[in-house]
């Protein structure tokens, strides 16, 4: 187990859940987009019910011209 890793389970656990709660909000994404979330959603959930229709990552290269068929 790591030092630091061993100091904050040394501390108090209202100093660990502030210790949590400031790195979470260091890493909170600030471009976050409502929009662009949800349509992520509705790709997945649409996958989901029909797997078969996904196309791989070759084809769409080719389909772009960007490799030979």
């Amino acid at each position: 187990m790591s030092t630091l890793l061993e100091q904050i389970r040394a501390l108090p656990v209202d100093e660990q859940v502030a210790l949590a709660n400031e790195i979470l909000a260091r890493t909170e994404d600030d471009d976050y987009d409502p929009d662009f979330h949800a349509e992520i959603r509705r790709r997945i959930q649409e996958h989901d019910a029909d797997p078969g229709s996904a196309v791989s990552w070759e084809t769409v290269k080719q389909q772009c011209g960007l490799i030979a068929a």
